[in-house]
Parts: C-alpha cells; structure tokens; sequence
C-alpha cells in the first residue's frame, strides 16, 4: 500500500437535513393555509394580508429545514493521485457513509476554487469507494458502492481559514493549477 506524500486534515461545512420539528412546522402552516381558504370564503374579504404572512412563514419553513454541520475530511497526496476522504457523508437519501474519492492528476479535467459559495471542485474520473454506517455506527466490512465513474465532480466546501492552506497543498502536491472564480481581491 502506498504512503501518502503529504495529508491535508480539515473539516468540511456540509447542509443536512433537519427533520425533528419540520413535521410540525409542515403542519402548523397546513393549518394556517386552510384557515386562511376558509376566511375568504366565509368573509368575502380580500386574503392579501394572509398571503404574504403565510409567504413569510413559508420561506422560513423552507430555510429552516438544512442545517449546517462541520465533518472531518482530509485530501491525501500520493505521487501519482490524490484521495478525499470523508469520515462521515451525508447523501441524498439521508444515508451516513464513508466516502474514499480517488483522482489520478492525469485524469482530473478541472480545479476549481469558487470564493463566493467557498468550493473546492475536482472533476475527472475517479474511483469512488462507499462504506455506509450501519445503524449501531460501525461500518459495514465491504465497500457498499465500490466504481470508476467518468467525468465525476467532486467538491467540498471549506472554512475560510484553510482556504489558502489547501489550495497551496493542492497547487503543491499535485501539479495542477486551481482556478479561482470570483476572487473579490482581483479587480474586475
């Protein structure tokens, strides 16, 4: 097994789901909805005021069901290609795994730094290795997802104190060159 020539340790800021009271929300802005439908009716009066107040209430529903977690990742920097690795990943589908992403430098297409949303984005092809948690936190002894996927992004997000630090291991240790969008510090 090779050694890594150098291993970057950070964490991630990821959005996850935030399901304990959104059931409750959902349910008490059912019933605000429903109120409102049958004041018109009842009252013939014009709902503006209800409308907006019920936007309102909606777009708070809406903003409140991520929340933002930090999780521990770290890049390792072989000769010939680097590995992501996350401790804990968060999908889709709610499911908790652990995710190795394995880049060749001759097979990453694109580096990209957005300093807007603070996104690191790998794409190429890549080995992509899952182990989901299984539901008392240990891991599950094979690969649940193991492939080489095609032209796959990859990115992560990353705090501002490690913005400079990793993008000068990543510029040092595997050759390529990251593109940085939406620098403030360049004038346009």
């Amino acid at each position: 097994m090779d050694i890594p020539r150098y291993t970057y340790r950070t964490n991630e800021t990821v959005s996850v789901n935030k399901p304990e009271n959104q059931i409750f929300i959902d349910i008490v802005l059912i019933i605000l909805i429903l109120c409102v439908i049958i004041n018109c009716f009842i009252f013939s009066k014009p709902p503006y005021i209800w409308i907006c107040l019920l936007s309102f209430v909606s777009c708070i529903s809406l903003e409140n069901r991520k929340k933002r977690i930090v999780s521990p990742m770290e890049l390792n920097f072989y000769d010939t290609y680097v590995v992501i690795c996350r401790e804990i990943k968060y999908s889709m589908s709610k499911a908790v795994s652990r995710e190795y992403v394995k880049f060749f430098y001759h097979d990453i297409t694109n580096f990209e730094y957005d300093c807007c949303n603070k996104r690191v984005e790998l794409k190429g092809k890549a080995e992509v290795i899952w182990f989901d948690y299984k539901k008392d936190g240990t891991l599950s002894d094979c690969p649940d997802m193991h492939k080489i996927v095609n032209d796959r992004p990859c990115y992560f997000y990353i705090n501002d104190n490690d913005t400079d630090n990793i993008l000068h291991s990543i510029e040092n240790f595997s050759s390529k060159k990251v593109i940085v969008k939406n620098n403030p510090k360049v004038s346009q």
